[in-house]
């Protein structure tokens, strides 16, 4: 039975944990905004918003490169073995060369010099994604013990940690529960690979890492680019206008992030496999559509309700956070059609390296325009607040124009 099965089991697991993981940073925004206020807030936000850049670096595409490599090799123990330590040592070797970057930055740029407690802090944390192989857990199919280590552990050592806040003096314990939780996380999930799946640390052959580190560069490339969108604005913001507007900027971005957060696995779990087993493009086009005008009243509606709930969620009146969730809603209402026509369209239509090819000239779009608020000196958070909007919608337009070209060249071919 489908209920009993291991991939019942693990799409459990994976919605438990994509649950927790949006939904605590979330209903910790009223608890934080309201201890620390507006721009020490927008001050942790901003550092975090950096090392989340670093942390890119550091996973280097591994959750996909890595995990195709496992599944590939599912019943060779001793190339398993070999793919976790070269992993492993790849990034570790990466986070000892950005700690280096990190520390010398700090020389030269003073936003990084005058925080600098508190990005090391931040850094740290990512000593979490080095350690716990997620990509190893995907691979061999047991993502429960991805969602035990990290709902336990970030339990036990966040909760407590956030006590210790009373008011904007206590902000480094903000990075400092991240840290413990990451890296408690982190040796667990290493102490379960070791143990459980007889895992066993190793330096492999020069050439066994040299080719994990050249099969995972066009993952870690596309990541990269669709990072850049989704977390530069935060950083422009907070290098060019100031920490305050950091705070108001990250409170509306965080609840424009839970609606994506519930709209992506959605899609790109359900509709992906969906489309690839039909590939029936009148069928598909119908499902664009009905989603995506769905998307639309629901933002509209929402454009309408958003600012009681939002009073009552931060409890705190600052009319700027509705105004900017407001400009932000422009992203939640382009987020469908643009993940629909990515992967699982051009997926079907098997055009996976056009879905990367759109954003990665989605977001050359997006640091042009911040390159140009920056020379003309635009400082309303709501002008960049609608970029990312323009972004997605750059991305859809790439992406229909592409569909379109595909389908005419198919239709071609038939005649």
């Amino acid at each position: 039975m489908i209920l009993k099965s291991k991939l019942f089991e693990n799409i459990i697991s994976l919605v438990v944990l994509q649950g927790f993981s949006y939904i605590f940073p979330l209903v910790l925004v009223p608890f934080l905004l309201n201890k620390l206020g507006v721009e020490i807030y927008g001050l942790v936000n901003f550092a975090q918003a950096i090392i989340i850049y670093l942390g890119v670096v550091i996973s280097f595409g591994f959750d996909l490169s890595a995990v195709k490599n496992i599944v590939a090799y599912r019943n060779n123990l001793k190339r398993i073995n070999d793919i976790y330590n070269s992993v492993l040592i790849i990034k570790f070797s990466i986070f000892m060369i950005l700690l280096a970057v990190l520390i010398i930055l700090a020389f030269f740029v003073n936003r990084i010099a005058d925080n600098f407690v508190l990005f090391g802090i931040w850094y740290f944390s990512l000593l979490g994604e080095v350690l716990f192989p997620t990509w190893f857990y995907q691979g061999i199919g047991e993502l429960k013990y991805i969602t035990k280590i990290s709902i336990v552990i970030k339990s036990v050592t966040l909760f407590p940690l956030l006590l210790l806040i009373h008011d904007e003096n206590d902000f480094l314990f903000v990075p400092i529960a991240y840290v413990f939780s990451n890296v408690f996380s982190g040796i667990f999930g290493m102490y379960y690979a070791w143990n459980k799946f007889s895992m066993r640390f190793y330096i492999p052959k020069m050439n066994k890492i040299i080719y994990c580190f050249r099969d995972s560069l066009p993952f870690f490339i596309t990541k990269g680019f669709q990072s850049i969108y989704i977390n530069s604005n935060v950083i422009f913001i907070g290098f060019f206008i100031g920490n305050a507007a950091v705070g108001i900027y990250s409170v509306a971005e965080k609840l424009n992030n839970a609606y994506a957060a519930v709209i992506a696995p959605l899609i790109q779990r359900v509709f992906y496999p969906y489309f690839l087993a039909n590939k029936n493009v009148k069928r598909i086009n119908e499902i664009v559509k009905i989603l995506t005008v769905a998307n639309i009243v629901f933002v509209f509606v929402l454009y309408f309700v958003c600012e009681p709930l939002i009073r009552s969620f931060v409890r705190i009146d600052n009319m700027e956070i509705i105004r900017t969730f407001q400009y932000l809603l422009l992203a939640c209402g382009t987020i469908v059609p643009m993940l629909l026509l990515g992967y699982p369209y051009l997926g079907a239509l098997g055009r996976i390296n056009e879905a990367n090819k759109t954003i990665v000239y989605a977001s050359i779009f997006h640091i042009g325009v911040l390159f140009l608020f920056y020379l003309f000196k635009v400082n309303d958070i709501n002008v960049i607040a609608l970029l990312l909007g323009c972004t997605q919608l750059l991305c859809i337009i790439l992406r229909v124009l592409k569909i379109k070209k595909i389908l005419r060249l198919q239709c071609f071919l038939k005649q």
